[in-house]
């Protein structure tokens, strides 16, 4: 679908924070859309997030989105 997931801490092996700014983010989900890859279907696509985040019952924030006109920084 075009579609990739990561989760991975905010801190490292050597508590240093990658979102610094959101320390109170314990893991983060990274989720990069490839809307060029073959397949790509927007509204499965935005069906398959949804249900993933629904799923995980925990509270999020969405640090920052990106697209082709650049990042939109949610912090």
């Amino acid at each position: 679908m075009g579609t990739y997931i990561a989760l991975f801490s905010n801190q490292d092996e050597n508590l240093k924070y990658k979102y610094p700014n959101n320390k109170e983010a314990s893991w983060i989900l990274q989720i990069i859309l490839n809307k060029h890859f073959p397949g790509y279907e927007r509204e499965k696509t935005r069906n398959y997030i949804s249900s993933l985040l629904n799923a995980l019952n925990c509270e999020f924030t969405i640090l920052f989105e990106e697209d082709e006109n650049g990042i939109s920084d949610h912090t």
